[in-house]
């Protein structure tokens, strides 16, 4: 068991001190008993860790140190969705937006699996992309966790690529929009949605 000492860390936007937050992370990141927990965490084998005596957003910056120094993919498992929204606010306010994941659950509302919010489904499409592609942070919850997920083979055989200069037949996008259940609208305010405005298609 590792024990780290009562500290605190504000969760605020670190980027109003005078510190920068990639200083701050490094100076933190070269504590002893923080490569300590690193080195421990890149053994084959690793043992089961628990920590103690964390305060205030010290758990954010712990993670965020670990990505720091294993850079290895992290998925971090909290207590419910606003928990996981909390850590992950702390976390962009650390390392930025660009090596964080969210992966929230597919529904609108818990075991109402009629409503689907088509935003989350798209975020935990985008989350299983990218997580084939590099390193990665992950944060979620068991709630979402406990949902099934698409197969990596099956997402990318249902993946419709396009890249700017291609032509595509407009019957034929429609038809394939209407096969994976997109739903035809006069403005596209949500994902799900496409409309047709002559010769421009907006999904």
């Amino acid at each position: 068991m590792i024990t780290f000492a009562a500290q605190f860390f504000y969760c605020g936007n670190i980027n109003h001190y005078l510190v920068k937050a990639d200083d701050f992370l490094s100076l933190y990141s070269e504590d002893s008993m923080v490569k300590m927990l690193a080195n421990e965490i890149m053994l084959p084998s690793p043992s089961v860790i628990h920590l103690k005596g964390l305060r205030g957003c010290l758990d954010t910056l712990l993670a965020a140190s670990m990505q720091k120094l294993t850079q290895k993919s992290h998925l971090f498992v909290l207590q419910d969705k606003e928990e996981a929204f909390f850590f992950l606010h702390n976390l962009e306010s650390l390392l930025g937006k660009g090596r964080l994941l969210f992966f929230p659950v597919s529904y609108r509302k818990p075991y109402e699996y009629e409503e689907v919010d088509n935003a989350n489904v798209l975020q935990r499409a985008e989350t299983l992309t990218e997580l084939a592609k590099e390193r990665s942070m992950i944060v979620t919850y068991p709630e979402a966790l406990g949902e099934k997920v698409i197969t990596r083979k099956s997402l990318s055989s249902h993946t419709f690529r396009v890249k700017k200069g291609e032509t595509a037949d407009r019957a034929f996008l429609e038809e394939f929009l209407h096969s994976y259940h997109f739903e035809k609208t006069d403005f596209v305010y949500e994902p799900g949605q496409f409309s047709v405005r002559g010769g421009l298609v907006d999904v």
